[in-house]
């Protein structure tokens, strides 16, 4: 572990922007057009993203850097591919707005990015059934 007694260390915990060569995979992926050499490409794609985004960021005095959770598109579905155990509840879905104001304020943005669909989205809510197990990465 890293630590200093001369001064506080920096760190940054959370999702960083993925670069579109990651995310146009997860869009292909959540509409089932993912083939062998997609996920070969994808893989490549994530290693360099990767090491690009460490460099970057110990580059920047980020004392203790990780991975910007370039791998996962969400906690919500990298959760749900990992474990076990949780069931969809329709009767707790709810709508939400992760963009707040920026939404209306970039609406082109967010249109384009989200390919056309509405900027508010419907919060999946889940609830936990008798027995959690994590299930092992799938291999690529």
């Amino acid at each position: 572990m890293k630590r200093s007694t001369s001064r506080i260390l920096t760190t940054h915990a959370g999702s960083l922007i993925r670069p579109e060569s990651i995310a146009s995979f997860d869009r292909s992926r959540q509409q089932g057009w993912v083939d062998e050499k997609a996920y070969k490409a994808y893989d490549e794609a994530l290693q360099h993203a990767v090491k690009d985004v460490v460099r970057k960021r110990a580059e920047t005095g980020i004392d203790v850097v990780d991975d910007g959770e370039f791998s996962k598109s969400s906690w919500g579905t990298y959760i749900n591919s990992r474990v076990t155990g949780f069931q969809h509840d329709l009767e707790c879905d709810m709508a939400i707005n992760y963009t707040g104001q920026d939404s209306e304020r970039f609406a082109g943005y967010f249109d384009a990015e989200n390919g056309g669909q509405a900027r508010r989205r419907l919060a999946r809510r889940c609830r936990r059934v008798p027995q959690l197990r994590w299930c092992p990465a799938p291999a690529l």
